[in-house]
């Protein structure tokens, strides 16, 4: 299993923390997100090689990654 860490933008409080994980949750292939407030990072292991890029659309489409 592999992993990666993405930075996020605009994470301002535990509102976007929650919002931010149930929608990458929902990301097929993706497992063991954790956000962490103080780097503006979220990390997660993944099986398919597409995922992060699935994750990274996801984070677009809300409006926590350019």
């Amino acid at each position: 299993m592999n992993k990666m860490t993405y930075k996020i933008q605009n994470l301002k409080c535990e509102g976007c923390l929650t919002h931010i994980l149930k929608k990458v949750s929902e990301v097929p292939g993706i497992s063991e997100p954790r956000l962490d407030i103080e780097k503006n990072e979220i990390t997660f292991r993944y099986l398919s090689f597409n995922t992060p890029e699935l994750v990274k659309k996801a984070l677009k489409r809300l409006g926590f990654y350019e």
